[in-house]
């Protein structure tokens, strides 16, 4: 027992001589007053002496952050009764008081609940009476104690501790008290140096354990505070970081923090810079209140400016984030840090809380999106028809061709959009387009994403529909809604927003071509719409918050269908849709010309074959419309048709003989200009144009080229698109 009590009186004086070294220069003060039983035991004092009781009061001063847990330096002034089972030895019970130092650990388990352990030593005296005597003595005294304190408030606590006490030549045992007390913070609960030039950090752990670093000292000068708290206790803010939405983040929060000023004095120029290892090239510095007046609290949204590894990121992943605090006060910068764990999703996850995230999966400039488009693009450039809308021909020649490389659809298994889209908390797992053409399948949000981006490579506006349980696409063709309601045969089969005409693509429809996809297409957005429960994303506009991403790497490439095949293809789709347009209005205009036949209706009847490219009908119905009269408006027909099949001078013919009809006919004028500049008759192309420009400017302006020669002109002709188009008269 000796041993055992030399040992301990050992460490309590190596503790009582070890803490000044460690002290703060500044410190933070802890006060309490606690009171409880003693019982002894061990030794013989338990043979005369009863239950006792005691009571403390108890100052802690705070240590350095290098030390392990929370660690404090004790002082402890105490006093004891001690009850007698017998007064064989005094003759009232003795009692004593006694001083005592040495350190305390506190470990934080939540924010309001700690773990303690303490050792102090020092000295007692003790009082009582003997034979009618004072009997005084003392000796060393030693207090060892585990507890566990409640933070009730910013400063009150409670606790309880269980301790064994030794009072050397009196008596040990053990102690059980309740305490109370309050904290003074006269120092920074956080660490808070003297700053210096920012550097970029060297290493950081790949898997660290969240902590925020313990205060250090300052040689001089008062020590601030800054108290962070963030927007709840597990940093949901940090929960939901998404590889995909990497470039979003530079200007997005990806989080908060709560800065308070708890000393007297203002502090100005609070700035936060934000770190994540391996996935950020230099740490984001965020610009914090310019001021913070004594006690104030400001909210500071972080942003983070990541590179793109968080690419290669294909499961979720815990990294730390480190934030350090910048701040001025009374002349003297200061930082102190703070790290914290988050999760990085992995690179194609996604929550549906806003439907035009899907826009970021969007990619135009992927390498097998680029090769697949432009080779689809190729075809309908060299075997197209030249009189339908070129959006409508190249996105029907996408759609074949990507059924002839065998493209499924196939629902998520384990996050369907019908299911993900109805929580927007769920994460749902999306392809980029590369991994959609690797797969060879998708569900509806993937194959929307392919679509929308072999379009958007080969320039067609397209967009985003939800609808309940479902997303498809859409894109927009170069033709006004007022013109597509005159000229197509079912105009409520497009979609008119903001003064353009959208054709809706149900592209989960996979095994009929490309028209059965836009009639059911066409189906769910007037049924949905109708209802008010259709959503319409133009892709460019959300483009504007979530930038596009591609996958790094080329990948492993795509393999296109055969040209010949996707012309094949593609030509039986649109034969199926000149056919569709026509064959009804077609036998309309034949019933009335059986009525009774004129210029007007065979006139028409050519503008119809006209527009979907069956010139030789429609020259066939033009040439009858001239037979009893010179019909301007076949005369300038017949001028276009022959313009468009390269032959001048019957082209020529055609147009001298309508401007012989109608001298100052806008559209006379421009015939006969448009041809002989083909020809290079600049001096008739000057004297029809300048009269055009006179009568009808806007007309004039969309044929700008006429005023060019040479190289100049075919340019200009090419970027307006004017030199083949034709304005059918009807």
């Amino acid at each position: 027992m000796r041993n055992v009590i030399r040992k301990l009186l050992f460490a309590a004086v190596c503790l009582a001589c070890a803490g000044p070294l460690f002290a703060e220069s500044v410190p933070v003060l802890s006060l309490s007053l606690d009171a409880g039983a003693i019982l002894p035991a061990l030794d013989t004092s338990a043979d005369y002496l009863g239950l006792s009781a005691g009571t403390g009061f108890v100052a802690d001063v705070t240590l350095p952050a290098a030390l392990p847990g929370f660690l404090a330096w004790r002082f402890e002034l105490g006093g004891q009764y001690f009850p007698l089972k017998t007064v064989q030895y005094f003759s009232y019970p003795p009692w004593s008081a006694s001083f005592a130092t040495g350190l305390v650990a506190r470990f934080p388990l939540v924010p309001w609940f700690d773990l303690s352990l303490s050792a102090v030593g020092g000295y007692y005296q003790a009082f009582t009476s003997a034979g009618g005597n004072m009997v005084t003595g003392g000796g060393f005294c030693l207090d060892t104690a585990a507890g566990a304190e409640f933070n009730l408030g910013s400063s009150f606590t409670i606790g309880v501790n269980g301790h064994y006490a030794l009072d050397l030549g009196l008596t040990q045992g053990f102690f059980v008290s309740l305490a109370a007390g309050t904290h003074i913070p006269l120092a920074a609960s956080s660490s808070a140096v003297a700053a210096k030039p920012a550097e970029k950090p060297q290493t950081k752990p790949e898997q660290p354990v969240a902590q925020t670093t313990k205060p250090q000292a300052l040689k001089e000068g008062p020590q601030a505070q800054i108290s962070m708290e963030w927007l709840d206790a597990r940093a949901l803010m940090f929960d939901n970081l998404f590889p995909v939405f990497y470039k979003h983040y530079a200007d997005s929060p990806i989080g908060s923090v709560l800065v308070k000023n708890t000393l007297a004095k203002p502090m100005k120029n609070v700035t936060v810079s934000l770190w994540i290892n391996k996935f950020m090239d230099t740490p984001m510095q965020i610009a914090g209140p310019a001021s913070l007046a004594a006690g104030e609290e400001r909210k500071i949204d972080l942003t983070a400016l990541f590179n793109d590894r968080v690419l290669e990121i294909t499961e979720a992943t815990r990294v730390a984030v480190e934030l350090t605090f910048q701040y001025a006060l009374e002349g003297t910068t200061y930082q102190q840090k703070k790290t914290d764990v988050v999760t990085i999703y992995d690179r194609n996850a996604i929550t549906w809380d806003d439907d035009k995230k899907v826009a970021a999966f969007v990619s135009e400039k992927d390498p097998a999106v680029l090769t697949f488009s432009k080779n689809v693009a190729a075809v309908v450039k060299s075997r197209g028809n030249a009189a339908i809308n070129l959006n409508l021909q190249t996105a029907l020649a996408m759609h074949q061709a990507l059924q002839l490389f065998g493209l499924s659809y196939v629902p998520d298994p384990k996050s369907p959009y019908a299911e993900s889209s109805k929580r927007k908390d769920v994460v749902d797992f999306l392809q980029f387009p590369r991994q959609t053409f690797e797969y060879k399948s998708g569900d509806c949000d993937d194959l929307t994403i392919l679509f929308c981006s072999l379009l958007e490579a080969v320039g067609i506006e397209t967009a985003a529909i939800t609808i309940p349980g479902h997303i498809f696409m859409a894109f927009a063709i170069d033709t006004p809604p007022a013109e597509v309601r005159k000229s197509y045969l079912h105009p409520d089969d497009f979609i008119f927003m903001e003064d353009k005409s959208w054709v809706p693509v149900e592209i989960t429809e996979r095994t009929a071509g490309f028209l059965s996809a836009w009639q059911s297409g066409a189906q769910e957005w007037r049924e949905n719409v109708s209802r008010q429960q259709a959503n319409f994303y133009p892709i460019h506009e959300a483009w504007q918050t979530y930038e596009p991403v591609g996958l790094t790497g080329i990948g492993q490439g795509v393999t296109v269908p055969a040209a010949g095949e996707i012309a094949a293809s593609y030509q039986s789709e649109i034969e199926k849709f000149v056919d569709m347009e026509t064959t009804v209005r077609v036998a309309r205009i034949q019933s009335d010309i059986k009525k009774g036949e004129t210029p007007k209706l065979d006139n028409s009847l050519g503008v119809l074959y006209a527009r979907y490219g069956l010139n030789d009908r429609a020259q066939a119905a033009f040439a009858k419309a001239v037979v009893k009269e010179e019909y301007l408006p076949a005369l300038l027909n017949l001028a276009n048709i022959a313009f468009s099949q390269r032959h001048l001078d019957q082209a020529a013919s055609y147009a001298d003989r309508a401007l012989k009809q109608a001298p100052d006919n806008p559209q006379a004028l421009l015939a006969v200009a448009r041809v002989n500049h083909a020809m290079e008759n600049y001096g008739q192309v000057a004297r029809a144009y300048t009269k055009l420009k006179e009568l009808s400017p806007d007309l004039a302006a969309a044929y700008a080229y006429l005023d060019l020669r040479g190289a100049d002109a075919q340019k200009a002709a090419d970027i307006s698109n004017a030199s083949g188009a034709s304005q059918w008269v009807e």
